[in-house]
């Protein structure tokens, strides 16, 4: 019997290889990964709700007192979905619109 795939199934495949082989790729070259790097400051960052209403009071209020230039939007983190092709790109995007409030925060708790 001959199965069609979705377009969409077959670019989410395609896209977990990539990631698997970048992912291996830096093991191998003993290297960090950005990606797992971003996952892992977006996980610590939405670890709690006091944690979450801390990153975007810091947005407002360095929005206010004009820290960000220009203004960084009132966003929140996005976490990648294995199942969702696009979402890997959509959170490094995310994660670099939002990157001044993350290092401001880093900066403060460490």
């Amino acid at each position: 019997m001959l199965l069609i795939r979705c377009f969409a199934h077959i670019v989410n495949i395609a896209m977990q290889h990539v990631l698997a082989y970048i992912t291996e790729a830096y093991k191998w070259q003993k290297a960090e990964n950005p990606i797992a790097r971003v996952q892992e400051q977006i996980a610590h960052l939405q670890a709690s709700n006091a944690q979450q209403t801390t990153f975007q009071n810091l947005i407002r209020q360095g929005n206010d007192n004009g820290d960000f230039n220009p203004k960084v939007p009132e966003l929140k983190l996005l976490q990648d979905m294995p199942v969702q092709w696009d979402s890997t790109f959509l959170m490094i995007e995310c994660f670099l619109t939002l990157w001044p409030v993350c290092h401001s925060i880093v900066s403060i708790y460490g």
